[in-house]
């Protein structure tokens, strides 16, 4: 029996796609952030990760997370150090004691990514109260947006955001921008720009 063209089984675990690495990084210790799904009819009490990253075997990982039918779990597998250039990567998800499930045909997830010889940048930002009115992009010579914050903007009230990504070596502009004009105050009771403590 099949559901849009899929088996039915009872166990069925599947690596439903990586959030992370892409196919370009610039961080030369690889973690793979996996999706992995119970495509089965029953739920599944734990599973394992096991893979390899440029031929070599990557140490099998248990995890003891009971994934529901239709149930999709977001995990981490660290894949190695890359080489500069085209690595290749295979990860395939097993049920507890390297077994496999009913139907192993979806269970590995291959792919590749390239290390590129770029900065990490990491921004750091410690917010006032009134985070939301809070916007910075990171732009290139021809003010091509590299780094932002996020679209959705920044919840209210104090909070630090860390926000990394790969670069390119050159020169870039940090813009800051506050929709009340204030700048990064809770109160600015004189609208000159200098935060008053109380």
């Amino acid at each position: 029996m099949s559901l849009g063209g899929l088996p039915v089984v009872d166990n069925d675990l599947v690596i439903a796609g990586l959030l992370s690495p892409g196919a370009i990084t610039c961080i030369g210790t690889v973690e793979a952030e996996v999706l992995v799904r119970n495509q089965g009819t029953q739920p599944v009490n734990g599973f394992e990760l096991q893979g390899t990253f440029n031929g070599q075997d990557v140490p099998t990982l248990a995890f003891n997370d009971t994934l529901a039918a239709g149930e999709t779990l977001n995990v981490v597998l660290p894949l190695g150090t890359a080489d500069i250039g085209t690595n290749t990567y295979s990860i395939t998800v097993r049920l507890p004691g390297n077994t496999q499930d009913g139907f192993p045909d979806n269970d590995t997830y291959e792919g590749q990514l390239s290390l590129v010889a770029t900065d990490y940048w990491t921004l750091v930002l410690n917010t006032d109260f009134f985070a939301g009115e809070i916007d910075w992009t990171v732009t290139d010579d021809a003010d091509n947006i590299l780094m932002r914050s996020p679209i959705e903007g920044y919840c209210f009230g104090q909070n630090t955001y860390t926000t990394g990504e790969c670069i390119p070596s050159g020169c870039y502009v940090l813009t800051f921008s506050d929709t009340a004009g204030d700048g990064m105050c809770s109160i600015d009771a004189g609208d000159d720009g200098i935060c008053d403590t109380g």
